[in-house]
Formats: C-alpha cells, structure tokens, sequence
C-alpha cells in the first residue's frame, strides 16, 4: 500500500510541476504581447523618426535647344590665269647707229629713212650729189606739223666734213620748210628743189666711205642718226 501512495505522489508532484509551468507560461502572455507591439510598432517609430522633409520643386520645361545650323561652302574653283600673248608692238630702234631702212620713234612720229639715190647734176646744179628719200608717219591721234630743213638735217662724211641742202647752198641759202600731217599718215619730205633731200657729197670720191645722217629737234624727234654707206 505504501508503494501505491508514493505512486500516487508522485504524479500529484508531476501534475503540480505541469501547473506550475502552464501558470508561468500564463503571467509570460502579457509580457509577450507588449514586446510583440513593440516590435510591430518599431518600423513605425523607426520612420517617425527618421522622416525627412522633402520639398517638391516644381518641374520647370526647358525649351529645346536649336541645333546649330552648319553651312557647307562650296567647293573654291581655282582660277587659272589666261594667258594674254603679247601685243605686237614696232621694236623700237636705239636713237645712234641705224641703218639705211630703219624706223625710229620717239614720240608722236615715226621716222624712217627709206633709200639713197647717187645723182649728178647739170647746169647751175653741175656736179654729183646724193638724194636721201626719208619718210615721217603720224603715228599720234591728231594732226601734228612741224618745221624740217638746214636746222633740222645735217649730213657728215667719215672725213668730218659737213653737209646742208646741197641746191639751196649753191644758191647761197638756207632750206627750211614747213609740214601738217594728218593722224595715221605718212609722208615724204624734200628739199630745196625736189625729189628728197640733196647733199652736194661727191659719190665719186672713193675716200669717201660713208655718211652719217642727222636728224635734230623734228616734231618729238630730240636727236637720231642713221649711218649710211656709200656704194662707189
């Protein structure tokens, strides 16, 4: 009988155990359900705290932009320079040592001396002489006149000796004559008589091998000289 009563004690004494714990666990409830609303309530507390005020700045709209507008040149044409030929002006002839045939210019005038004729004379004009046949042309846009003669053409031979029309020195005077030539003609000039300009230069003499004829102050002629030679 004693064993069925401690039997029976110790389940009284397992039973109050069980009690026990359960009342325990009972007195626990409250206390875990203010910890589970803490927990519930943390994110909030959390967030309350931590909120930051954010201000809304309002959206502005920006105009677009105008892309730049780019200009294409077109392309540069190299320019090849076109070649002028020359234009054929006369060759102008030094002012000393031209010769039978030769043109000189200076100026408003073209002075050319053409040929020379180996004469002789009769009667008052007895005696050998040549004739030199010259030719002026206008080369100038109007009319120009001018006063030729003794003071204009002197003839040298090569021994020094000077030379004047040879028709007006044997009468014992001085040739001077006067032109008007019209622009772009030409003309021929003579002397004292006719047919060129005379110089009494004795062709015969072969001492005598050439001639140097002058022309001073004609027109806008300064000074020229042709150098002739004297065929025997």
């Amino acid at each position: 009988m004693s064993k069925d009563f401690g039997k029976i004690l110790g389940i009284l004494a397992s039973i109050a155990a069980i009690v026990g714990t359960c009342v325990a666990i009972i007195a626990l409830i409250p206390a875990f359900g203010q910890w589970v609303a803490i927990i519930n309530d943390t994110p909030n507390i959390i967030a309350s705290s931590t909120s930051v005020s954010i201000a809304t700045v309002p959206h502005t709209k920006i105009p677009p932009t105008n892309l730049p507008t780019f200009t294409i040149a077109p392309p540069t044409k190299t320019l090849v320079p076109t070649e002028i030929p020359p234009t054929n002006t006369p060759t102008l002839q030094p002012n000393t040592g031209l010769q039978l045939g030769q043109t000189y210019q200076k100026g408003n005038v073209a002075f050319t001396v053409v040929s020379v004729d180996y004469e002789i004379a009769g009667g008052l004009y007895s005696g050998t002489y040549i004739s030199i046949n010259v030719e002026v042309k206008n080369i100038s846009q109007s009319s120009i006149s001018f006063i030729y003669g003794d003071p204009t053409f002197t003839v040298k031979d090569n021994h020094g000796i000077i030379y004047k029309d040879g028709f007006a020195t044997a009468k014992g005077r001085t040739f001077e004559d006067s032109i008007i030539i019209s622009a772009g003609d030409s003309s021929g000039l003579d002397g004292y008589l006719c047919c060129g300009l005379a110089y009494g230069v004795d062709h015969s003499d072969a001492s005598i091998t050439e001639i140097t004829f002058i022309v001073e102050n004609l027109s806008s002629i300064e000074y020229a000289e042709w150098v002739i030679p004297i065929n025997h």
